[in-house]
């Protein structure tokens, strides 16, 4: 470990350094980790653990990313499964035929749209993607069931952590009291402004209003986000117990010397990878 916040860890393992969560790591049959900007082979804007398969990245880097981090992390490169984000609160549920058929380095590859991610399934690594975005990790000690999802604005106001919650019971009969969640590092309040067409989308969710937002001190008419918050209080309601909530102190946008952070570079950069698996 070379790196210490108030409460996340940063780990290194050959060379590549990912955080880790506390509330996850007792669990000693969970591989989980959220990777950082640093340890891998790519160049200029996507310097260097980039994991974003457009832009003029080479397929040749993002895939020796990828084995580097799956080694690092402790699972297998064919293991990985991601879908295709769109900022929806779709939630797909993933077998071993999905990853078959998803194998990250096919040209062939069959790619679904969802931001959130489940799956029973030992030795099946679930990936979401970040720069900014909330990475949610989800995990049923009890019913062996874990997953993940990532969260924008766009997500957050759709709720997608509790429709992952409400599928984990209707699908595998999960308690929500059951369930533990961690929160990774993201876009903190005080650097993320955003406008009123973002305020509207939280219209109808005044406990968020209340809570998550604040009057920017610098632009009338915009908000400080706290999209942290507004997860934590999403899983609250939804029956996750606080004491069952891990939530991240880092900033990518604070922190984006080591973390890729959207608002920090725009577009010209590369994306961090969530990664969670249950080993047999």
């Amino acid at each position: 470990m070379i790196f210490k916040s108030n409460n996340t860890e940063l780990s290194v393992k050959k060379a590549v350094p990912f955080f880790t969560f506390p509330i996850f790591e007792k669990h000693k049959l969970l591989r989980h980790g959220f990777s950082t900007r640093l340890g891998g082979v790519s160049s200029n804007e996507f310097e260097s653990m980039n994991f974003r398969f457009f832009g003029s990245e080479t397929m040749e880097n993002i895939i020796q990313n990828y084995r580097k981090f799956s080694q690092a992390v402790g699972v297998k490169f064919e293991s990985l499964f991601s879908a295709r984000q769109v900022h929806s609160d779709t939630v797909m549920i993933v077998t071993n035929k999905d990853k078959r058929d998803n194998t990250i380095s096919s040209k062939n590859r069959q790619i679904q749209n969802a931001d959130g991610l489940i799956t029973d399934q030992n030795n099946l690594t679930l990936i979401t993607y970040h720069a900014d975005c909330t990475p949610i990790f989800f995990f049923d000690p009890l019913k062996k069931i874990i997953a993940l999802a990532h969260s924008g604005f766009k997500g957050t106001a759709k709720e997608i952590a509790s429709k992952i919650i409400v599928k984990m019971h209707t699908e595998f009969l999960c308690n929500p009291e059951d369930i533990i969640c961690a929160i990774g590092p993201t876009i903190s309040q005080k650097c993320y402004e955003v406008d009123d067409a973002v305020y509207e989308k939280f219209r109808n969710k005044p406990w968020i209003i209340e809570s998550c937002f604040i009057k920017s001190e610098k632009n009338n008419n915009r908000y400080m986000l706290s999209l942290k918050k507004a997860n934590e209080e999403i899983l609250k309601r939804s029956g996750i117990k606080p004491e069952n909530i891990y939530v991240s102190d880092i900033c990518t946008h604070c922190f984006s010397d080591m973390l890729f952070s959207h608002r920090a570079m725009g577009e010209k950069r590369g994306v961090m990878a969530a990664a969670l698996c249950m080993t047999s």
